[in-house]
């Protein structure tokens, strides 16, 4: 499956529609760089000054400490740095894993990507909220 899903973000720059996951762009956030890209940010995606749907995704790294990995169209932009990462980790594993965010793609004259990422207190309370409704009436 993932070949097809880079396949078609090669051929068209988009990805399908991922599952549905909670949806995070409407807390407050706050910028953070994007740590470890695993990719080379194409032009059109280094010049577009729109916001990007990103997605948060917790995973183990190779010596077992939690991380919290950034996707766009399917692909590993890179990581959260360390600092980042605890106060969310929780809420998102209470979530299933991963949540949407917006991706302010560069700065000007920079070609390192940026995550608005949500406000710990404010994840923390969506997360509870979000279990609450997932529980069968």
């Amino acid at each position: 499956m993932r070949f097809w899903e880079e396949l078609l973000h090669a051929l068209s720059g988009k990805a399908s529609r991922p599952r549905q996951l909670p949806d995070l762009r409407a807390l407050p956030s706050r910028s953070v760089a994007v740590v470890g890209t695993q990719y080379l940010v194409n032009d059109s995606e280094r010049h577009d000054d729109k916001n990007r749907l990103y997605v948060l995704r917790t995973k183990e790294d190779a010596n077992g400490f939690l991380t919290v990995a950034v996707f766009s169209n399917g692909r590993d932009l890179g990581r959260l740095p360390r600092g980042a990462v605890e106060p969310l980790a929780a809420a998102l594993t209470t979530m299933g894993g991963a949540a949407v965010v917006n991706g302010t793609g560069t700065r000007a004259g920079g070609i390192r990507l940026w995550v608005d990422l949500p406000d710990p207190d404010a994840v923390t309370a969506f997360a509870a909220n979000w279990q609450t409704q997932q529980k069968p009436r």
